[in-house]
């Protein structure tokens, strides 16, 4: 074992001994569920269905959605299967609770000690383990190898910044992918730099997401737009889908460019950001309702903040334009504009997109993504966005189908060998 390794094993049994304390802590941030505790220790953990299970482990929602469409298309192959999901949001955790396909479950994922990942392993018996993008645990990854379950890293996408760190501990990094039977990337960039760093071709299939993504067939409003709607005196409405920090000034900044006739929804990526972003409305000077309370819109509202979970449909069926979040700040590397996409908006967005950038390369010259940087330029894009047509946006997702068929064929030849 490496230095760095060992000194990553040393560090996670410090966070285990101080896990009381920061479970607390994020429970008190929104970031952990109340009762879900042993799951992070992989203790009292549930009994486990006989059969052949499958473990999909995805971080946070847009990695959880992806692996329960591919689940979806894994058990037409595999109907005999057991699914283990697990995940590390409160978010992704309650998403996944409520689309549950049958035979299923899921699980916080436990602290990447040696200990909780020995239990964790020995407990489900995974004969496939899947991990979806980045998402990479020396520990749990090396248990799982160990007890002969197949392994695979799918629709692989690490920023510039990721590679980068694997590359200043390069032994540690091929000993810890060297545990994966199988790694398919879902960009050139991420496939060139991992082939690199492991001195093995790392094939690139494209992105999963874009597979397993289909157009929105109900496109309804949200109730709460329906004053917006039908108010002849209501030109467009805005939304700001996914914001972080300091997105929501700059979409107030831009309200300011727009008509009278504009309306807001502000959906933050962080639903323990609502406070914060009320007061930044309320300096403002704007009228506004949060979807919490139960209030209803009146014409003459300008903002609705949506301060509520798991409806972002509801709020990109009832958009005219979208401006993107994640791609102001530096840090985050943008969100997908796959999801916006299916209801037929273009989008803006940030300058920082590294994440998606494929995607933003592809969707630019189309002008379905716009970068924007001052909030006057996204005003500008706001007045003049366009729906796109449902006949493109079959044939752009239509196109895209051979990365899910390729993942499907190499996950379906692994788990056949594991039998």
């Amino acid at each position: 074992m490496t230095l760095h390794l060992r000194l990553y094993r040393i560090g996670m049994r410090a966070t285990a001994m101080a896990a009381p304390l920061i479970f607390r802590w994020r429970k008190s941030k929104g970031k952990e569920l109340e009762g879900r505790y042993n799951e992070r220790l992989a203790r009292a953990l549930p009994q486990r269905e006989d059969g052949a299970l499958i473990w999909l482990h995805g971080a946070s929602l847009g990695e959880s959605k992806l692996l329960l469409g591919l689940a979806d298309e894994l058990r037409k192959l595999h109907p005999e299967t057991v699914l283990l999901f697990t995940s590390q949001t409160a978010s992704s955790a309650n998403i996944v609770g409520a689309n549950l396909p049958g035979r299923a479950t899921h699980q916080m994922l436990p602290l990447d000690t040696p200990a909780a990942a020995q239990r964790f392993i020995a407990h489900w018996q995974p004969k496939l383990s899947i991990f979806a993008e980045g998402e990479v645990w020396p520990n749990l990854l090396e248990a799982a190898k160990r007890s002969g379950s197949q392994t695979a890293l799918i629709n692989a996408r690490m920023r510039k910044s990721s590679l980068e760190r694997w590359n200043k501990a390069k032994q540690s990094a091929r000993h810890v992918f060297a545990q994966f039977d199988a790694i398919i990337a879902a960009d050139a960039n991420t496939a060139s730099g991992l082939s690199r760093l492991l001195g093995r071709d790392v094939e690139n299939s494209g992105n999963l997401k874009a597979a397993l993504v289909k157009p929105a067939t109900d496109r309804k409003p949200a109730q709460e737009t329906d004053a917006w709607q039908a108010e002849h005196g209501v030109t467009s409405i805005v939304l700001g889908a996914s914001t972080h920090e300091g997105e929501e000034a700059f979409l107030l900044d831009a309200l300011k460019d727009l008509p009278e006739t504009t309306r807001l929804i502000i959906a933050p990526r962080h639903l323990s950001r609502a406070d914060e972003i009320e007061t930044l409305i309320q300096a403002a000077g704007y009228s506004y309702i949060k979807r919490s309370t139960g209030q209803t819109a009146r014409p003459d509202t300008r903002i609705i903040l949506a301060d509520t979970f798991g409806e972002m449909d509801l709020w990109y069926a009832s958009a005219d334009a979208v401006f993107l979040g994640g791609g102001l700040p530096t840090h985050v590397g943008g969100h997908s504009p796959l999801e916006p996409l299916r209801f037929g908006l273009a989008i803006a967005t940030g300058p920082h997109t590294e994440s998606f950038a494929d995607i933003h390369a592809e969707l630019g010259p189309r002008g379905w993504s716009h970068i924007v940087q001052t909030p006057s330029e996204f005003a500008r894009f706001a007045q003049s966005a366009t729906t796109i047509s449902t006949n493109e946006i079959d044939t752009y997702f239509a196109a895209r189908k051979g990365a899910l068929q390729h993942t499907l064929a190499t996950l379906s030849n692994l788990l056949n060998e594991a039998n």
